[in-house]
């Protein structure tokens, strides 16, 4: 379930996602560029702390990491004026389960209605 929060001009969005796969592959899916361009089956870019993915199509900045546990970044889509900040959170359910909190703010108004 995705939960919305709106105010006049920006949006706030949070939901859970089960996996059965450790942590740290899900993790390793955000950070590791060879396997963002692997499960998006398009280009991506990493330079720094800067990525883009989805040959462009989404641009970003890391600004906090902890190894398998946490990120936090900018986010948009190319055609957004501004970035989202979005909080990952990998919570390790047993060994080979786990689930990823996202949390999201600052989309864009017309992202929620």
């Amino acid at each position: 379930m995705i939960n919305y929060y709106n105010n006049l001009e920006h949006s706030f969005m949070n939901f859970e996602v089960e996996f059965n796969v450790p942590r740290s592959e899900i993790y390793d899916a955000f950070v590791n560029p060879n396997k963002v361009s692997m499960y998006t089956r398009s280009p991506s870019k990493f330079e720094g702390e800067e990525f883009s993915m989805i040959d462009g199509s989404i641009q970003g900045k890391f600004i906090q990491q902890r190894q398998n546990e946490y990120i936090k970044m900018l986010w948009k889509f190319k055609e957004w004026k501004e970035f989202s900040t979005v909080e990952l959170i990998f919570k390790e359910d047993d060994d080979d389960e786990c689930t990823l909190i996202i949390n999201q703010s600052n989309l864009p108004k017309e992202m929620t209605g």
